[in-house]
């Protein structure tokens, strides 16, 4: 099977005649020629430098070649990256529908609940239990994510440990949900736990785990922070005792849509094989530009990447916050400048929404300019005439070119739509 049409994109169409499409991994061993717009010149050039392959160029450090425009290199490294990382993946096919996100834990949890929200990016209350097994499937970045809804009856747990290849293999994310207001279950809670982890050892899988402290909110703060702690401890201890590190930790509520957006937008970029492209380019343009920070945000409010500089994280949170509630609530504003009725006036491509005691401002602009206004750039910098249209049209376009062209086909429904 060849190469799918997002990655054919990257390759010069003369050279595809000399190449297999179908081995990925053979493409990391070419020159780096292979790739849109490197002519034979350009890839001598690359070899003085000791590039002399594809594989070499996803590894460049450098930024400047003297030769070549530190623009041109930019792309020409970041499609390179691309290729590897489609070619360090075992089984491209896996992450393209077969690996798993597994949602688990004990019964009123949350999980349904969760999930529901998270499809229509808002409350959605399913008291239902959920009877076994419930499959869904979302797109992000790119590719599809198979998510499994395990019902928490307890008959149904002791199937999942019983059978741990039906339910656990093939896991690349394990989000355990904990309804913190539920004290009189914890232990149940933490006894379930610990059995996933031995089953998980048992056949093998490490995947990514993700614990939500969920529910939290209706009750005093006091009581809900020391029941989080409680829970916190036992599960440090055990994660300890069995030796596993790659855990993240989260506060959520379906009252609080934000919350579980946040969260689940972390660990899917976690567990995306393309983050990293993304991330790069974000950081390039961020320090070029001088920026504290760049988010690209869909508008459910995804996070597609970011890139922040020494940033603490309540206030990262804060502007996050601000971030989402201006492209969800009023993304009409930043798609159509006609429409936006607050901040300085601006001129056509600049939104300032935010202005800081510190000096700094948050800038919004739609990717892809003249589409639907999918997807989102936002800015963090300290000089209000820092917008798009004065870093030149590279920046744009280079971010667009990563982000909608190769990660988000627009026939598909998304959860980053």
């Amino acid at each position: 099977m060849e190469l799918p049409e997002r990655i054919l994109y990257l390759l010069d169409e003369h050279r595809r005649k000399e190449i297999d499409l179908r081995d990925v991994e053979a493409l990391t061993r070419c020159e780096p020629s292979i790739i849109k717009g490197i002519n034979r010149f350009f890839a001598n050039k690359l070899a003085k430098e000791g590039i002399t392959t594809v594989r070499d160029l996803s590894q460049m450090t450098e930024k400047s070649l003297g030769a070549i425009e530190d623009d041109v290199l930019l792309k020409w490294t970041m499609a390179a990256k691309i290729l590897c990382s489609y070619a360090d993946l075992k089984d491209v096919e896996k992450v393209a529908g077969q690996k798993r996100v597994i949602l688990t834990g004990i019964d009123s949890a949350g999980k349904t609940s969760t999930l529901r929200s998270l499809q229509e990016m808002k409350t959605v209350l399913d008291p239902q239990p959920t009877p076994g097994v419930a499959a869904e499937k979302f797109l992000f970045i790119g590719h599809n994510l198979s998510v499994f809804d395990l019902g928490g009856q307890k008959t149904f747990r002791e199937m999942y440990l019983k059978n741990p290849d039906d339910y656990f293999s093939e896991t690349m994310l394990l989000v355990f949900i904990i309804d913190v207001q539920s004290y009189s279950r914890f232990q149940e809670v933490f006894d379930y736990f610990e059995e996933v982890l031995g089953v998980l050892d048992l056949i093998g899988e490490r995947p990514l785990i993700t614990v939500h402290f969920h529910k939290f909110d209706t009750h005093p703060k006091a009581t809900l922070q020391a029941n989080m702690s409680h829970i916190k401890q036992h599960i440090d201890k055990t994660l300890k005792e069995k030796g596993w590190t790659n855990v993240f930790f989260f506060n959520t509520s379906i009252l609080e849509i934000r919350t579980i957006i946040s969260a689940f937008s972390t660990v899917f970029r976690a567990i995306s094989p393309m983050t990293q492209v993304l991330n790069d380019t974000l950081r390039y343009y961020s320090e070029l530009y001088d920026l504290h920070a760049a988010f690209i945000v869909s508008k459910r409010g995804m996070v597609i990447s970011e890139y922040s500089t020494r940033m603490r994280s309540e206030d990262r949170e804060q502007m996050f916050e601000d971030i989402y509630k201006e492209v969800v609530n009023s993304p009409e504003k930043i798609i159509r400048p006609d429409s936006r009725e607050f901040g300085e006036k601006q001129p056509s491509k600049r939104y300032v929404i935010r202005s800081y005691p510190t000096g700094t401002y948050i800038a919004i602009t739609p990717l892809n300019v003249g589409s639907e206004g999918d997807l989102f750039l936002a800015m963090l910098n300290q000089d209000l005439e820092k917008t798009p249209e004065t870093f030149g049209d590279d920046f744009s376009q280079s971010i667009d070119l990563w982000v909608r062209h190769l990660f988000l086909p627009s026939d598909a429904t998304a959860i980053t739509s």
